[in-house]
């Protein structure tokens, strides 16, 4: 065989080759569009000082992305306020997603001492970790990565007066700092 044949063949093997290969599976998972209810509060606010309502534009450009609140016992775990699978464990924050593919996720800051890991699934009331030494924690619910919502109109009725609680102490005794209620906005970016 000639060089030129030689080489025509092993070009037209390449492209048989080549050309019966299977495509890539391009089918996606539909995201999961189910909405959460917050259900427990993720803990006591008997010892709560300060409360910063979602939405405050006290908080940088677009306002507070989660309720905050200084609690004077710090020596209390916090909980999750609803099931969900973590996805993050980073300094003292702690991340989780609804659902598997869901397009909601809670973030929990002010975790010291995480009792959690990756991918570890979870029940409403699950331990994550003790309250921060200094207090100060959070509590954000996250649709699609980006956009911060008002966790009063995702709670059930139990929640949503365990914040009232932390809002009557800020109240108390922040007198002149007084809270109308657990949310100022419904929605902010991130």
């Amino acid at each position: 065989m000639r060089l030129v044949d030689r080489a025509t063949l092993v070009l037209l093997i390449l492209l048989t080759v080549t050309s019966c290969k299977k495509p890539k599976n391009t089918v996606t998972t539909p995201k999961d569009m189910a909405i959460p209810t917050i259900t427990y509060p993720f803990v006591s606010f008997a010892s709560a000082r300060r409360f910063y309502p979602f939405g405050d534009p006290n908080f940088g450009i677009n306002g507070n992305t989660a309720y905050q609140v200084q609690l004077t016992d710090t020596g209390q775990y916090f909980v999750t306020a609803c099931s969900g699978i973590v996805t993050s464990v980073s300094g003292q924050t702690v991340s989780l997603i609804y659902k598997t593919n869901s397009v909601y996720s809670f973030e929990y800051t002010g975790v010291r001492s995480p009792l959690v890991h990756v991918s570890d699934s979870l029940p409403p009331g699950a331990l994550l970790g003790k309250v921060s030494a200094d207090g100060i924690i959070g509590f954000a619910l996250v649709k699609d990565n980006h956009t911060a919502l008002c966790p009063a109109t995702y709670a059930n009725a139990g929640f949503n007066t365990a914040i009232q609680l932390a809002i009557d102490k800020n109240n108390q005794y922040n007198p002149a700092d007084s809270v109308l209620g657990p949310c100022e906005m419904d929605e902010v970016e991130k």
